[in-house]
């Protein structure tokens, strides 16, 4: 079975093992060789709901002098588990990966490596299991995940952990300016802090209308000096007889709620009114969705 380390490599540890985690941090050496120069290592710990803590680490350092000679060092705050673990170098100037490799020793926080070539730099990095978290996680950890916790639902009356959730039904009348009402239908929206996503359906309209057409009764009001717009889908509508591909949305202009139906048409590149006397066939239908942006 693979452990922590494996399945956090492998990307397939759930997260719910994951619990506990440090930020990336300056780890300290000591007992540091004399011949290493402007050395340094980082790393973070991380622990599974056991409290089974392991350590990714990188260290890397300029030899003052080239050597074979195995060289080791302490990395302070921590103990390993009953291990021997091995990891492979990386060469500097040569930028290639030997076979040399560094040892965590048995209970123990001293790391050794073993120079196979003579270079003057090198980078050595890997994973251990730890006996126990480290003495410096406390000061720099990134975040505790609960395990099983409860995570309120949002509801219409709840916002749960988001902000301002609220969910309701309202309803809309889809009017033509002259003749008066086209429809009346239920509707619904959802919103979540200052966002409003919604949907309109008006079915079988009926024909015999004139005049501009626009949706009343939506409950909220766009924002001052913002005008909003969004997808409207006329079935069996006739926006046009003379210019072919016209593009209908919806809009709602500078404080406002009135959402108008409105046609783009390619010929010109100007916005027009869909008009009720479009409507040629009695089964047309009207559908609006998209979202809005409200002052809370």
């Amino acid at each position: 079975m693979a452990n922590l380390s494996d399945k956090v490599s492998q990307g397939t540890i759930p997260a719910a093992e994951l619990t506990k985690r440090t930020k990336w941090v300056d780890l300290t050496l000591s007992n540091t060789p004399a011949g290493w120069t402007n050395y340094s290592a980082r790393g973070w710990a991380y622990a599974d709901s056991d409290d089974n803590w392991t350590l990714d680490f990188s260290i890397k350092s300029v030899l003052t002098a080239t050597t074979t000679a195995a060289q080791s060092c302490d990395i302070d705050g921590i103990t390993s588990k009953n291990q021997t673990v091995s990891h492979p170098i990386t060469s500097i100037p040569n930028s290639v990966e030997t076979s040399t490799y560094g040892f965590i020793l048995s209970n123990d926080n001293t790391i050794t490596i073993n120079h196979e070539t003579a270079d003057n730099a090198f980078i050595v990095w890997g994973s251990i299991e730890l006996a126990s978290k480290p003495d410096w996680a406390d000061d720099n950890m990134e975040n505790e995940i609960a395990v099983n916790a409860y995570i309120p639902e949002a509801t219409s009356t709840d916002a749960g952990l988001l902000s301002s959730y609220e969910e309701n039904s309202f309803t809309a009348t889809l009017t033509a300016s002259s003749s008066g009402t086209v429809d009346t239908t239920t509707c619904y929206y959802t919103k979540i802090g200052r966002v409003v996503t919604f949907t309109m359906a008006f079915f079988n309209v009926g024909t015999g209308h004139s005049g501009t057409l626009s949706v009343t009764g939506f409950p909220f009001t766009s924002p001052t000096d913002y005008m909003q717009m969004g997808s409207l889908f006329p079935e069996r509508v006739v926006l046009s007889t003379t210019n072919a591909g016209e593009n209908p949305f919806w809009r709602i202009e500078s404080g406002s709620s009135e959402i108008k139906c409105l046609k783009r048409k390619p010929s010109d590149g100007r916005t027009y009114h869909i008009d009720g006397a479009d409507i040629l066939d009695s089964n047309a239908d009207f559908l609006l969705s998209g979202s809005i942006q409200v002052d809370e």
